[in-house]
Parts: structure tokens; sequence; C-alpha cells
């Protein structure tokens, strides 16, 4: 505002101002343009980078205006009469090329990071979920309890898998409900039936389930909304057969792992 306030528009009109941000462009432009080259070359950064680096630098704002009128109030001190006409020149000076460089900047920073093939790099865990399928992350290292199977066959089959879930499945492989954790744990609390009880018995009916072939923003989407942390996958809607377990914690570790890997490709 400071500096609004002191602009005068009849040196606008006048040609030596055209030269000087002409002069002071075409300068600055340049010395950007070759020092982010020399800084590229130095840190080795790629090709294509060093090349446009420079471009991206074009913008100017708030220090170089406010530099403009820390000179302005010194050269009015120190020359005096002269000194207050040269400082408003100066400042009118950065004023224009700041006008300039603040239309062309962003312009020119768009075509330097599609230039270096620096765009398109910002990816994200929503990406990710959004190009996979539910394939393509299941957990498929697990071994089905059958219905008929006891409390230790139980207990030693999900210590074998390490997962938190382990589906039931009848004498046809069809899917019947889930034992978890906790389900589990309950169980061996009843000492005076924990020795009849079967895994038919234990297991808990899902509500909800996926197939195989979906995306994954879908079983994310179940997930997330309904406060579960666990779906069984099925091979597809007209069989029960269990192909695959979605874990809420451990895909979230599996997308975190290719959020990752993703950007380091890039």
């Amino acid at each position: 505002m400071v500096i609004g306030a002191q602009l005068d528009i009849h040196i606008f009109l006048k040609s030596t101002l055209f030269l000087v941000v002409g002069g002071y462009l075409l300068a600055r432009s340049t010395g950007k343009i070759f020092g982010a080259m020399l800084g590229g070359i130095i840190a080795r950064a790629k090709p294509e980078v060093t090349k446009n680096a420079g471009m991206a630098l074009f913008t100017q704002g708030g220090v170089a205006v406010g530099l403009a009128l820390s000179i302005s109030h010194n050269i009015a001190r120190a020359v005096p009469g002269d000194g207050e006409t040269i400082g408003i020149f100066v400042m009118n000076v950065v004023a224009a090329t700041t006008f300039v460089v603040q239309l062309i900047g962003p312009a020119f920073v768009k075509l330097a990071v599609f230039r270096s093939g620096e765009n398109n790099k910002d990816i994200n865990r929503e990406d990710v979920i959004n190009a996979l399928k539910v394939k393509d992350v299941m957990q498929t290292d697990f071994i089905p309890v059958s219905a008929n199977a006891s409390l230790p066959q139980i207990i030693s089959a999900i210590k074998e898998e390490g997962t938190f879930h382990s589906p039931v499945v009848n004498a046809r492989g069809e899917h019947i409900g889930s034992i978890s954790l906790n389900a589990l744990k309950e169980a061996l609390y009843e000492e005076e039936l924990k020795d009849l009880l079967l895994a038919e018995d234990i297991a808990i009916p899902d509500v909800y389930h996926v197939t195989q072939d979906r995306p994954l923003y879908e079983a994310m989407d179940i997930l997330e909304e309904r406060y579960i942390d666990y779906l069984p996958v099925f091979e597809d809607e007209s069989s029960h057969k269990v192909v695959g377990l979605l874990e809420h914690p451990h895909l979230i570790q599996v997308l975190n792992r290719k959020v990752l890997e993703g950007q380091i490709q890039q």
C-alpha cells in the first residue's frame, strides 16, 4: 500500500522507464536461468530439470517490493534534492517489473514443470486406491478353517497364518462366517464348553463381503463407512469360495508401501 500510494503515473509514460524495465527484466531473467542451470549441474540434477528450472523462478513479490522501498528511503536521505525523485523512480521500476512477472510467472512455472517431466508426481493414497482392485492387495496366505475344527485346531491355524481373522467353510468349501481373535478369546473363557466347541459354533456370519475383481475403493468405503476392520473376499458373486482376506491394518500398510514405491519410481 505504501508503494502504491507513491506511484507516479506520469513516470509510466516515459520511454526511459520502459528501457529500464526491459533491461531489468532481461538481466534478472538471464541471471535466474543460468544460475539455476549452474545449480542443477553442481547438484547433478536431471538434464530436464537443469535446463528448465530457471523458468520457474521468474515471479517476484514482497521481498523485491520491500527492498525497493528501503532503497528509495536510503537514496532520499543520501542524495538531497533529487534523492526523492530517484527513489520514486526505483519504486516505479520495481512495481512495473513485479506486475509483468506476476502475469507471466505462473505460466512459465507450469511450462517448466511439464518440460522437466515433474508433473503428476504428487502420488497419494487415494491415487493408489483408485488404481487397484481388491485382488491386488488382498491377503492370500491363509487356510480356511473347517466348520468342524476343534478349538485347539482353530488356535493352531490362526497362529500359523498370523492374521486377526480366519474364514470358516463348510464341507462344500462355502464360506459360512469368520472367527476373530476376540471371539476366540471369549470362547476360551467358557471352561465347561471349550472342549466341545467347534468352529461353526464360534464363527460369526459376515454381513459384508467383496469379490476379488471389485475396485479397491469400494472395499475401502465399506471398511471405513461401516467401521469394520475385516472383509472376506469371494471369488465372484455367484460363489461363496473365499480366495482372500482384507484386514484394515494390513491393508493400510500395503497402501503406504505402494505410495512410497510409486513416489520413488517417479
